[in-house]
C-alpha cells in the first residue's frame, strides 16, 4: 500500500507543474474575459482535441515518409514531454 501511495505522491509532483502552465494559464484568461465554467471547459477540450489532431497528422506523416512507427513513437512522445514541461 505505501508503494502506491509513494507513486500517486510523485506522480502529483511531477505533473503539478504541468497543471500550472497549461491549466493555470487557461484559467487566469477565463476568468479575466469573464467567461463562464462551460465556456472554460468547452476551450480546454477544443486544446487538447487540437494537440491531438497536431500529433496524429504528425505522426502519419512520418509514417507516409518511410519513418515508421518508431519514429512517430519518440517524436510523439518527446513532444508530449516539451509540451508538459510548459
Amino acid at each position: 500500500m505505501s508503494a502506491l501511495v509513494a507513486t500517486v505522491f510523485v506522480a502529483s509532483l511531477v505533473g503539478s507543474p504541468h497543471c500550472a502552465g497549461m491549466c493555470g494559464g487557461l484559467v487566469a484568461f477565463s476568468a479575466g474575459a469573464g467567461a463562464s465554467p462551460v465556456t472554460h471547459h468547452l476551450g480546454r477540450g477544443l486544446v487538447y482535441g487540437l494537440l491531438g489532431v497536431l500529433a496524429g497528422t504528425l505522426g502519419v506523416g512520418v509514417n507516409l515518409v518511410g519513418g515508421g512507427d518508431d519514429v512517430a513513437a519518440l517524436l510523439s512522445a518527446g513532444m508530449m514531454i516539451v509540451w508538459a514541461t510548459f
